[in-house]
């Protein structure tokens, strides 16, 4: 591996190994034999201890190859370790740097996956306080479903506590009758034309008070170019 230019250390047990991969690596390699009667709690808490974005990438060399049909034992080194690629003694040194480097893309690709996670979560988190400082309320719908998520602030524009259940009929029927044909008929317009939703009208509190809200909406598409929400 270090002359492939990967840099590489060697851990004394299936401890350190544990302990190795929790200050940092991009993958790992076994051997089957010093996996099969070692204690391997330490690297099943390294494995469920990882963050929703990683899944880090085991080779194991084996010299019954990965087959369950073949080797038994696969299976608790699959259980444990999870994302596993097995590889068969004797190999060829190229086909070990070959399974190494592309072990070190996937693991970036995690990273780059995570630095897009924290991105989002920056951003609703900016959203939120938005949001809450401009009195506004947010909300998504699924199109297919129907199935409506909305924040408490907005829950509040229709006269509901953030407690509350407020589904898409509840939703519905809080729409002033005189407003709901003219408001209905804008969604379809938007999901026929892609054109931005805009729109304000009368809502009826569960007290019977009525209220004026202005809401705004843009449709958010799946990766065949359908529409799948809007929000």
């Amino acid at each position: 591996l270090r002359e492939a230019r990967i840099d590489a250390t060697v851990a004394p047990d299936a401890a350190a190994f544990a302990t190795m991969l929790r200050e940092g690596a991009g993958f790992a390699i076994a051997t089957e034999d010093a996996l099969r009667d070692a204690d391997l709690r330490g690297l099943a808490g390294f494995i469920a201890d990882q963050e929703e974005w990683s899944d880090f990438p085991f080779i194991v060399l084996t010299g019954r190859g990965g087959g369950l049909e073949r080797n038994p034992a696969a299976k608790r080194m699959l259980e444990v370790l999870g994302n596993v690629t097995f590889l068969e003694r004797p190999f060829h040194p190229t086909t070990l740097v070959s399974l190494a480097n592309a072990a070190l893309r996937a693991r970036m690709r995690q990273y780059e996956a995570r630095s897009r996670l924290e991105e989002i979560r920056e951003g609703e988190a900016r959203l939120r306080v938005a949001l809450v400082a401009g009195g506004l309320g947010a909300w998504s719908i699924v199109l297919k479903t129907n199935e409506l998520t909305v924040s408490p602030e907005g829950k509040a524009h229709y006269g509901r506590r953030p407690e509350d259940t407020f589904g898409y009929a509840e939703y519905i029927d809080s729409v002033h009758p005189g407003d709901r044909p003219r408001m209905l008929a804008a969604v379809r317009e938007t999901i026929a034309t892609g054109a931005d939703y805009d729109i304000e009208y009368r809502t009826v509190w569960p007290d019977g008070s009525i209220h004026w809200v202005q809401v705004t909406g843009r449709l958010e598409y799946n990766l065949r170019g359908r529409p799948e929400r809007m929000v």
